[in-house]
């Protein structure tokens, strides 16, 4: 009992669970990258065994490196290692294991893989002292999280190309999005946030839900026709989303229902920031009416995992997009500072 006790604790401190629900990442890569060679079971297990080595060492690290800042702080006071349950030595342990195990994955998988193991443990490990000296923590983040879809392309291919560097780039700007939200929290600020399930793929449920909670941020998920209420009767300070493209004068293009809610937020006076990397905004369009709206296939409406929510043959409009005109906008948050009107 007692060992397994002890497996519960370091599962706990290094959020084993949110290791195994990140391998996404690198099999997104992987599922890529078999369109171009062949792929097998034996490759798609040393994948995991590299993913989990690489976040498991990647975590203990970040206890172990922050263990006094998280005993001074009354929100992280409760960690394992602040609290005595494990020794820094023991972590030291750990990491080292971690480490090791990325490392043999690599070798079993090819030598490119191998020879760029110790940049990717150089990496996920500098990550942990960057919020000792820079604002752009999360940006380190997401670099360290956009290694895995390209560590795994890698891993099948034996090659590295410029195409998977669009899917590392689009998991970098995702967790970056989360900046303000982090930074926030890491300034003691009492802060509380309000999910949309974002439908009809329920980004916000499945993706935005799950960041949040890994990262410990105080949240609920509401339905999207919820925020309306929340906002009349003042339970909403700021409105924060985020942007698929940005036009030269401000307007936004963001996922489906965003401009619902910065209207209902103006209606009620609610300040509304739209954060973005200022890779995101492109001077070429001088509005969003110029902003192409992709329309996807009617089964993202009449279906919930699969399973049919509306009659047969019903007629489906299902835009993805929609653009938030600049005059419902506070200001814009990248991270070069914040956009105010005019844009």
């Amino acid at each position: 009992m007692m060992i397994m006790e002890r497996i519960v604790t370091y599962g706990r401190m290094i959020k084993f669970s949110h290791s195994v629900f990140a391998l996404p990442f690198a099999f997104s890569g992987a599922a890529l990258a078999a369109l171009e060679a062949d792929i097998s079971l034996v490759q798609v297990f040393w994948i995991a065994v590299a993913m989990v080595g690489a976040r498991s060492a990647a975590m203990g690290f970040n206890r172990l490196v922050d263990r006094d800042m998280d005993a001074a702080n009354p929100r992280t006071a409760a960690r394992e290692l602040p609290r005595g349950l494990i020794s820094p030595g023991a972590v030291r342990v750990l990491i080292a294991i971690s480490s090791l195990a990325l490392i043999v994955a690599a070798w079993r998988l090819n030598p490119l893989c191998f020879a760029l193991s110790p940049v990717a443990l150089g990496i996920v490990f500098f990550y942990s002292y960057t919020k000792r000296f820079t604002w752009a923590t999360q940006l380190f983040l997401g670099l360290a999280l956009s290694l895995a879809p390209v560590g795994a392309w890698i891993a099948i291919t034996g090659r590295l190309d410029a195409g998977i560097l669009l899917l590392a780039g689009a998991v970098l700007a995702w967790v970056s999005g989360f900046d303000v939200i982090y930074a926030c929290q890491e300034q003691g600020k009492n802060i509380h946030v309000w999910v949309d399930e974002t439908r009809p793929r329920l980004q916000g449920a499945r993706l935005t839900a799950w960041e949040l909670m890994r990262a410990e941020v105080p949240m609920h998920l509401i339905a999207d026709n919820a925020a309306g209420h929340l906002m009349r009767t003042g339970q909403v300070d700021v409105v924060v989303f985020g942007a698929d493209r940005v036009a030269a004068n401000g307007d936004v293009a963001n996922k489906i229902g965003t401009y619902k809610i910065a209207v209902v937020a103006r209606e009620n006076g609610i300040p509304v920031y739209c954060v973005a990397p200022t890779s995101t905004v492109d001077l070429d369009l001088p509005d969003g009416d110029h902003i192409p709206i992709e329309e996807r296939g009617p089964e993202e409406v009449v279906e919930v995992g699969s399973r049919p929510v509306a009659p047969a043959d019903v007629p489906v409009y299902n835009p993805a997009f929609d653009i938030t005109p600049h005059r419902y906008l506070t200001g814009i948050v990248t991270e070069e500072g914040i956009c105010y009107p005019p844009f």
